[in-house]
């Protein structure tokens, strides 16, 4: 009994002040980065994209496999992401068709049943422009939330602003969360200025509550990427593509000169986008695309990762007298405590990284954990301590 109370303390606990989402979004073309990426500071991967051929099989064509594989060594959920920008004709032409009242719940079934073979945790609708206004797009994911749902599976959505009206406020608020893309302001189809600046994720949050989403389900989207206007033409540059050619720049928006007008989101407003998100208890952020990434000191993964453990939302607290030390640890952190205990170490997202219970120990090896904070709990006879843990 009292080790089910524990886990009920621990389960109530950690709900209640983890939740931040750290959603990356990874194209197949992309995949040549996977061994690069650290799944570690992610919460969710896209895995970008799945759709259908003109029968409504859903497939994917780079190595679902392979991403499953490294994401359950971090605990990270994967998600199939169907849609995606600028999709090709005859794609958007089956979804027009196969949304529609008579093949619905069967595209609905292969798409889900598509997601339950591949142990995926979610799928991710990230249909956009002409697909959201698709006079079936409401009816379709409803069914789908549903039918998905019944499997023990979360639907998400990656949406814009500018095709909000188009959506329905009651399926805006079955989805388990949604992604905001508030990026591309501008791009080759406008003139020069900022594409995502701190402005666009104030009012695309707003609006999207406005439409009948709870914040705590909202994830603000957050670019690798910058759009770089030339005489010659307009090319989108990746965050590792900035550091290399401008890194005196790499805490600014924007690099103009003579040649060019480069706008992007550097380290600076990256960091207040994420403490936008938890001033105002929001759900999380969400990275298109982690492929994009510098793979260095410069890592904007890094950044990210780094501010959300700065803001992590936990009320330390010392019911029980006990002492860890050294802190930050390299290896082995001593326990000082009286008694059998039970505790968790979790990191910022609520994942529970290494735990016990009834224990009475003087040490613990953690040589094996990423270099990262922590949460450490210790409960003993119903109460419970919380502190901060620095893995070096």
């Amino acid at each position: 009994m009292k080790r089910l109370f524990t886990f009920l303390l621990f389960t109530t606990f950690t709900s209640s002040i983890f939740a931040f989402k750290v959603v990356g979004y990874l194209p197949s073309y992309r995949e040549y980065a996977l061994g690069s990426i650290d799944f570690s500071k992610l919460t969710h991967v896209m895995v970008s994209f799945v759709n259908p051929d003109t029968a409504g099989n859903f497939s994917y064509s780079g190595d679902l496999t392979a991403i499953k594989i490294k994401a359950a060594a971090n605990d990270c959920k994967v998600f199939i992401s169907i849609g995606g920008g600028g999709l090709s004709t005859e794609i958007e032409e089956t979804y027009e068709k196969k949304t529609a009242t008579t093949f619905r719940s069967g595209f609905v079934s292969k798409l889900v049943s598509f997601a339950k073979i591949e142990g995926v945790d979610g799928i991710d609708v990230d249909l956009e422009g002409s697909m959201v206004q698709m006079a079936t797009y409401d009816d379709f994911v409803q069914e789908l939330i549903d039918s998905a749902h019944a499997s023990g599976i979360e639907v998400s959505a990656a949406l814009a602003k500018w095709t909000g009206g188009s959506i329905d406020s009651e399926t805006i608020e079955k989805f388990d969360f949604i992604n905001i893309m508030a990026y591309d302001l501008t791009g080759p189809w406008t003139g020069p200025g900022q594409h995502s600046p701190m402005s666009q994720a104030q009012g695309n949050f707003n609006y999207w509550v406005l439409k009948g989403a709870k914040k705590e389900n909202l994830v603000l989207g957050l670019p690798f990427y910058g759009w770089e206007f030339k005489d010659s033409g307009t090319d989108a540059k990746t965050w590792c593509q900035i550091v290399s050619e401008h890194s005196d720049n790499l805490n600014d928006d924007q690099v103009i000169n003579d040649h060019i007008k480069l706008y992007y989101n550097g380290k600076k407003t990256i960091k207040d986008k994420i403490q936008f998100v938890k001033d105002n208890n929001a759900g999380g952020v969400m990275i298109w695309e982690v492929g994009q990434d510098c793979f260095n000191d410069n890592s904007l993964l890094n950044v990210v990762d780094e501010k959300v453990h700065e803001i992590a939302n936990v009320e330390f607290s010392n019911q029980i007298a006990f002492n860890i030390f050294p802190n930050p640890v390299i290896g082995k952190m001593n326990i000082e405590v009286e008694g059998a205990f039970d505790f968790q170490i979790l990191d910022i997202s609520g994942k529970k990284i290494i735990s016990d219970f009834n224990v009475k120990v003087s040490s613990i090896n953690l040589e094996a954990l990423n270099s990262r904070a922590y949460i450490f709990m210790i409960t003993q006879d119903g109460a419970t301590s919380v502190t901060r843990l620095v893995k070096k």
